[in-house]
């Protein structure tokens, strides 16, 4: 079934949410850190299926408005798209999966203070204490540059002490 523009009813229906979702995010509607509506007040309100609002709140993640986290809901991060790729690990683990079939040479761990723009990008406070390693992410099989890696640990949850080895297999 299709509506009037030729496309699935199912794909313009995610598209109007998100649209929808997005207007209010780029309005400031949503305070930075704050949670979206659950996904049952989301869907009732739009008249859409789970599937359907889980659909325009990835492409919403995708572009770095929110996170969603399981059984966490969906926290806001910036009112504005965010045009770099974010990966956020949790656990040590799930670093070392991000990581996997390379390795990173790191500098050495900066500890740094968010302004606007950072304090956006993490979805924290102004001139909240982070730690910064920055390096350069390298194929292990070939030791070619892939990219450059920025991780930020929450100085309040997490402490640097000596060498930080998460970019080489143990």
């Amino acid at each position: 079934m299709s509506d009037s523009g030729g496309e699935p009813a199912g794909r313009q229906k995610y598209r109007r949410v998100y649209d929808i979702l997005r207007e209010r995010l780029e309005r400031g509607d949503y305070p930075v850190g704050s949670a979206l509506p659950t996904e049952d007040e989301l869907c009732l309100e739009h008249g859409a299926s789970r599937y359907t609002l889980r659909e325009a709140v990835r492409l919403l993640e995708r572009q770095g408005f929110v996170q969603k986290r399981r059984r966490a809901g969906t926290r806001v991060l910036a009112h504005e798209p965010n045009n770099i790729f974010r990966h956020a690990s949790g656990t040590r683990s799930e670093l070392l999966d991000f990581v996997n079939g390379t390795t990173i040479d790191f500098a050495p761990a900066r500890l740094i203070q968010t302004d606007g723009r950072l304090a956006r990008l993490l979805g924290c406070d102004e001139m909240r204490s982070w730690h910064l390693l920055e390096g350069i992410r390298i194929d292990a099989a070939d030791r070619r540059p892939i990219g450059v890696v920025q991780v930020y640990v929450d100085a309040d949850r997490a402490a640097l002490q000596g060498e930080v080895d998460v970019g080489h297999q143990a």
